[in-house]
């Protein structure tokens, strides 16, 4: 079996960013972070194997890779889709209040919209 072979080449043809969990500050809050997608790969476990993404930046484990299920959100352009953070950010958020969680979500999804617009620095006199 190959799970998400074609859709991580989609991915890298697309040049897409994508947005995935990368740990916890130390009061329990997900951070979520961008990275560019550069390539695809191949895990085998067993007699399946499972496809992920190459980044061009490693996360805070020194990874420079994470499989497909784990990518929470694609920009592709102008098309910005969060498949799983939604989800995601509920799971890791139960002991927080709505209003901390919506806070969170709406960093998130920030960050995924912003991540292909380029940042401007203004110095202020």
């Amino acid at each position: 079996m190959r799970k998400y072979k074609e859709q991580c080449e989609v991915l890298v043809k697309a040049g897409a960013i994508i947005l995935v969990r990368d740990g916890f500050t130390g009061g329990g809050i997900p951070v979520y972070v961008t990275r560019k997608v550069t390539g695809c790969f191949g895990v085998k476990r067993g007699r399946d194997s499972e496809w992920g993404v190459a980044v061009d930046s490693p996360f805070e484990d020194g990874a420079d890779g994470v499989v497909y299920n784990l990518i929470l959100g694609v920009n592709v352009g102008d098309k910005v889709e969060a498949k799983g953070l939604h989800c995601d950010v509920e799971i890791c958020t139960r002991c927080f209040s709505s209003e901390e969680r919506e806070m969170i979500l709406s960093d998130a999804m920030a960050r995924l919209k912003m991540a292909d617009k380029p940042l401007h620095a203004h110095q202020y006199r």
